[in-house]
């Protein structure tokens, strides 16, 4: 499936091509994706341990966004629809390092220091870089090849003016796989807000 592609730059091996820094697989699973970005976190996460207790709060967030952050949310609108396990790992991770920066306990419950840090968790981040890709396209701040992606409810259906209207349209998917992409979930996460 990657035959060719060095001539033109891409940075391939046998199981996965490397595009814009992001790990893509024949069958699009992200594992390899994901178990790179894992990987990165984990030596992130280390190297907050070692500076953890010579660094003030606001030190710490910073290295937080400068190691960590960056990683979660680059290329997450295509990434978040990996498998279970794989986001399970990078959330785990993330708790890990939002109890490191705020010293608490190894088991403490992550919601209050998320919320106290005013970090996102990882499943809020995707959330948030969903409805701001979505205020793109409501806004026409797109390329013109998204035009037709995405349809309002009033655009397939006569309907009356209704509170629906103006909520995006839904396709009901079959399988498992398809409720993960984007074609689907986007609209979903869109319509959450209103």
């Amino acid at each position: 499936m990657f035959h060719g592609l060095e001539r033109i730059g891409l940075n391939c091996t046998d199981q996965a091509t490397k595009v814009l820094g992001i790990h893509i697989d024949e069958t699009l699973t992200r594992k390899k994706h994901s178990s790179h970005v894992n990987s990165k976190i984990s030596r992130a996460i280390f190297s907050i341990n070692q500076v953890e207790h010579c660094l003030a709060y606001d030190s710490l967030i910073t290295l937080y966004f400068a190691l960590i952050h960056l990683h979660l949310s680059y290329g997450i609108l295509v990434l978040r629809n990996t498998s279970h396990a794989n986001m399970n790992k990078s959330v785990k991770l993330q708790k890990r390092a939002i109890r490191t920066i705020i010293k608490s306990g190894f088991n403490s419950h992550t919601d209050p220091l998320f919320k106290r840090s005013g970090i996102l968790k990882l499943k809020d981040l995707y959330e948030y870089q969903t409805t701001l890709f979505m205020l793109d396209f409501i806004n026409n701040r797109l390329p013109l090849s998204f035009n037709s992606t995405f349809q309002f409810s009033h655009q397939i259906q006569n309907i009356h003016t209704t509170r629906q209207t103006n909520l995006l349209h839904t396709t009901r998917y079959k399988c498992n796989f398809a409720s993960k992409l984007p074609l689907y979930i986007f609209p979903h996460i869109w319509n959450k807000c209103f």
